[in-house]
């Protein structure tokens, strides 16, 4: 769970994309996958840019893909580039159409960008002062995208008022100019709104709407944002599983155009979706891929409600500490910039987790805040307003049409008095038509004939492209499998581990070329009343991470347990952890970088009692075994024969590592009599997501699956073990390496 809590704010890598040409791009960095339909258009776009010499005509291309794909991902660094370039060319061309034109563009989506950063009030300003530059008649465009970022802003500062009414008035003006885009976008806005304040049936139909004319436009980010709306509108209806099929056909579309932000609503949307119904550990795993993506695009409109729900869980799971962490940072962020929804929430989790912790005077003022914030959002005014809003929307929506139906007889009624003066034109202008359209069709063609060239120029570099990126990831292929066989090296060889413990198995799957988990065996003799004692150490250890970073870790870590028994001729569990977590510590502590890895293990040391040669050889005696066992973390689960409940004896709750509490292992040791058998194991087969409904195996189904094989042969465990693990994950990511190990005496 700590791991959970820190991988919230780490910053989203960069790995999942192509090699990245700046000079051709433009801007530092960019977060759009290669085969999405966001980056084929940018490229095809760019490669137009590059290519025209105008500079206002440059611009209005960076500006055109902003007004058709309008994601965030896109807006933000190009956004930038613009403006900047636009101050430039400001002495030159500032009183020019076309220049306030681009101006206006590049004006509205930086206001839609701060609005999504939680500058609410600096959005604002832009936005109006867009309003004010543009023109009613010729910039519906333009008029649309500000009305619906003034909107925004005042639904997240809680004034509803004129929230719906810049909504109702960008969705008139999107029906006035025929716009299916942007009617879209409205009536989402305006579903936003109505689900916000509780009316879950408004918002059904304004987002049913506005899928209707997704689908007719054939917009795949918009169809995806009115799924994840519809979804919503299924948990307030309590439709669990309506609601993950909206949420899951929206997450894919995302995915398929390369919408970050689209993502992470997909993402949050799911973790919503699971924490409604009580599954907090699938809930928390998508609310983490939620925060890396707002966090990474700086997106805190979103990221604030994600670490509402977060804080919600962990107070759930009495980790209290956490819970306070989180509402804190909302708490702080929320109030400075007005963001009224979050705030209420926020102060009911800091209500709820000071009546836990028996704090009841701060209860009682966090509850009275709470109360106070969600009376403004909630009042009969604000209801009363938005239904105002709503009849004037329908009253001049009627009116239009009337005034429409009136203009149209008095359009029939002069085309009946000018038919005869057309006619005598009639011929006069349909050769002047036919002239028209033949220089038309020729300059298509001559439009065909560039963009056929484009194309194939594009085909040629993708295909160069690909050359390059297939050869660097065979020579990283080509390093990373040399580095398995110098892993597979330190491993102990089937055959030695079958001398030493014939009836057993080891059921070994790293996540990737190389590991993190590995499993150790050595042979130890001690004395003990006088005699030679020989025992044998078994572990399975899981260091920190997987993969290269996992393997190098590994490789500290067995050096150091080969050290602790044959340099130290250490052969207690307990002792051997102690000296091993020192001399890890050590190799560590070399680097001037504060390293915190480390590993978590159960380590077993097996004796056979009977230590006369004849009886120990002879099958008819009734063997006795001694079995000592120390674990950091990793538990022992121990079956005896014929058994039907499971024996676990618990690890001690800290690392093979640095630690802020650290104490000497302890030292377990249990009786073995022939049949009983013994299990030891990394956490990465019952962490594995899987299944019909996507959750996490869990200890609880792997100790039933231990005591469903346990009357089997060694060998046929670990088939029935390994085909499990195979039918849950399906087509699910392998999330960690998984080391099993059974041992039956």
């Amino acid at each position: 769970m700590n791991k959970l809590i820190t991988i919230l704010f780490l910053i989203l890598l960069n790995s999942g994309f192509s090699q990245f040409d700046q000079k051709f791009y433009l801007v530092d960095s960019l977060q759009i996958g290669e085969n999405t339909l966001t980056r084929i258009h940018l490229d095809s776009i760019l490669k137009l840019y590059h290519e025209n010499n105008d500079p206002l005509e440059k611009l209005r291309l960076l500006n055109s893909m902003a007004l058709e794909d309008n994601i965030s991902s896109v807006l933000k660094p190009y956004n930038e580039y613009v403006r900047e370039q636009l101050e430039g060319l400001e002495d030159q061309y500032g009183a020019t159409t076309k220049f306030i034109r681009e101006k206006c563009i590049a004006n509205t989506f930086h206001a839609k960008v701060l609005i999504e950063e939680g500058k609410y009030f600096q959005g604002i300003a832009i936005a109006k002062e867009v309003l004010e530059a543009s023109d009613y008649k010729d910039e519906a465009d333009i008029r649309t995208l500000a009305l619906i970022n003034l909107g925004t802003a005042y639904m997240q500062i809680a004034d509803l008022e004129k929230a719906l009414d810049y909504f109702f008035q960008a969705l008139k003006i999107s029906e006035k100019s025929k716009s299916l885009e942007y009617q879209v976008q409205s009536m989402l806005s305006i579903g936003a709104l109505m689900s916000y304040q509780g009316d879950s049936e408004e918002a059904e139909k304004y987002n049913m709407k506005a899928l209707e004319l997704a689908k007719k436009n054939g917009n795949s980010n918009l169809i995806g944002v009115a799924y994840n709306n519809l979804g919503s509108c299924e948990i307030e209806k309590g439709n669990k599983e309506k609601a993950g099929e909206y949420y899951r056909l929206g997450l894919k579309l995302s995915l398929e155009y390369g919408d970050l932000a689209g993502v992470s609503t997909g993402y949050n949307n799911l973790g919503y979706m699971f924490y409604a119904y009580g599954d907090l550990d699938s809930a928390l795993y998508y609310y983490q891929k939620s925060a890396e993506i707002d966090r990474s695009q700086n997106n805190y409109f979103s990221l604030m409600g994600t670490l509402n729900s977060v804080a919600a869980i962990f107070s759930y799971q009495n980790q209290l500490d956490s819970a306070n962490y989180y509402s804190d940072i909302v708490i702080d962020y929320t109030k400075e910039q007005h963001m009224f929804y979050d705030l209420s929430y926020a102060y009911s989790v800091k209500y709820k987790l000071y009546k836990k912790m028996g704090d009841f005077e701060n209860a009682l003022k966090y509850y009275e805040l709470h109360r106070q914030t969600e009376d403004s959002l909630k009042n009969e005014e604000n209801t009363n307003l938005m239904a105002d809003q709503k009849a004037k929307y329908e009253y001049e929506k009627k009116k239009a049409v009337d005034d429409a139906e009136y203009e149209k007889v008095i359009a029939i009624e002069k085309e009946a008095k000018t038919r005869q003066t057309l006619i005598s034109y009639g011929v006069g202008i349909g050769l002047l038509l036919l002239i028209i359209f033949s220089i038309f069709i020729f300059n298509r063609l001559q439009v065909t004939k560039k963009q056929k060239a484009i194309i194939e120029e594009q085909k040629l570099l993708v295909e160069e492209q690909k050359d390059i990126v297939l050869e660097k990831n065979q020579e990283i292929m080509d390093s990373i499998t040399y580095a398995k066989r110098i892993q597979n090296a330190i491993l102990p060889p089937d055959e030695e581990v079958k001398k030493h413990l014939p009836n057993s198995f080891i059921l070994y799957r790293p996540k990737d070329v190389v590991a993190g988990d590995f499993y150790w065996l050595e042979k130890s003799m001690s004395n003990e009343q006088e005699q030679e004692q020989e025992s044998v150490l078994i572990a399975a250890a899981d260091c920190t991470g997987h993969g290269v970073p996992g393997a190098m870790v590994s490789v500290v870590c067995n050096n150091s347990l080969n050290r602790s028994v044959r340099e130290f001729g250490l052969t207690d569990p307990g002792k051997i952890l102690d000296k091993t977590r020192e001399l890890v510590i050590h190799e560590f502590i070399k680097s001037k970088d504060e390293v915190k890895d480390g590993m978590d293990i159960a380590l077993v040391a097996l004796q056979n009692e009977k230590q006369n040669e004849n009886e120990r050889n002879n099958p008819h005696f009734s063997h006795s075994f001694s079995l000592c066992y120390s674990g950091a973390h990793n538990p022992l689960w121990v079956i005896r024969k014929g058994g039907s409940e499971i024996e676990e004896i618990k690890a001690d709750k800290q690392p093979i590592g640095n630690y802020h509490d650290a104490k000497p292992f302890n030292t377990h040791e249990i009786k073995l009599n022939s049949g009983d058998t013994f299990y030891i194991f990394s956490d990465g087969y019952a962490d594995q997501f899987g299944g019909d409904k996507g959750k996490k195996f869990k200890s609880a189904n792997l100790k039933k699956l231990f005591l469903s094989v346990s009357d089997k042969s060694m060998e046929e465990q670990k088939r029935l073990i390994q085909e499990t693990f195979e039918s849950w994950k399906a087509d699910h990511e392998q999330l960690d390496d998984v080391c099993v190990i059974g041992v039956r005496v």
